[in-house]
């Protein structure tokens, strides 16, 4: 799944939706952030945010809306 999301992101042909299922802590929180953040970066789109923007700060901190 991990590298179907990174090829999807690093070539920009993404989905209009990701359904993320799984029971308790396994991640699917994480993961979506870590999305949003591929896809709101500052520095564009890919599957490598740079984590010092403003967005991807807000992303960490659980702002971002």
């Amino acid at each position: 799944v991990l590298k179907a999301l990174i090829n999807a992101l690093d070539s920009q042909r993404l989905h209009h939706a990701y359904l993320f299922t799984g029971t308790r802590g396994v991640g699917k929180t994480t993961i979506a952030r870590i999305i949003a953040k591929c896809l709101n970066c500052e520095s564009g789109i890919s599957s490598t945010p740079c984590g010092v923007c403003s967005i991807c700060k807000e992303i960490d901190e659980g702002r971002f809306v």
